[in-house]
């Protein structure tokens, strides 16, 4: 009789569930880390797109992201993430396709390393209302500027609605 080592026996068990856990049976790699500075171009939440919005990187310099966007539309800056609290970390600059916030403002999904790496949302302009949807809890809506800390949003928002929330938009 064959005697089965117990490491063995746990290799197998391990790689059976982390078959199982995953879509389609297959392993899934963390998101890719981006360069040090990204921006996307948003789209107005009336147009409710629910793609990912055009992103540019640049490891030199906040500008060289910006100026990677194939449009000359992104003049307004409306909010930047940020990888770590307290505003810290690598950043995501969101430009307004057209123009500044209003009352329905804009609206769109984060990508795979955005998803699970956002840790601080701070606000521009009149961009000053902010609502999340969690990949695994609903939706929460606060005043900008916002750092997540210990709270369920950290690392945990797959969509984003930035708006104007005062009586002057």
């Amino acid at each position: 009789m064959r005697r089965t080592s117990i490491r063995t026996v746990l290799t197998v068990a391990f790689v059976a569930a982390m078959a199982a856990l995953a879509p389609g049976g297959v392993a899934v790699a963390a998101p890719a880390e981006p360069p040090a500075f990204c921006a996307v171009l948003a789209q107005p939440a009336a147009q409710r797109n629910d793609g990912f919005p055009e992103m540019a990187c640049s490891g030199k310099s906040a500008a060289a992201a910006k100026a990677g966007l194939r449009t000359a539309a992104a003049s307004r800056l409306l909010m930047t993430y940020y990888s770590d609290a307290g505003w810290k970390g690598r950043s995501l600059n969101v430009y307004g396709a057209y123009g500044i916030c209003d009352g329905d403002g804009y609206e769109f999904n984060l990508d795979s390393y955005w998803s699970t790496n956002i840790s601080a949302i701070r606000g521009y302009q009149q961009c000053n209302g902010v609502g999340v949807w969690g990949r695994t809890v609903g939706y929460g809506h606060t005043a900008l500027s916002w750092s997540f800390g210990a709270t369920v949003w950290n690392d945990n928002v797959r969509r984003v609605w930035v708006h104007c929330i005062t009586y002057v938009c």
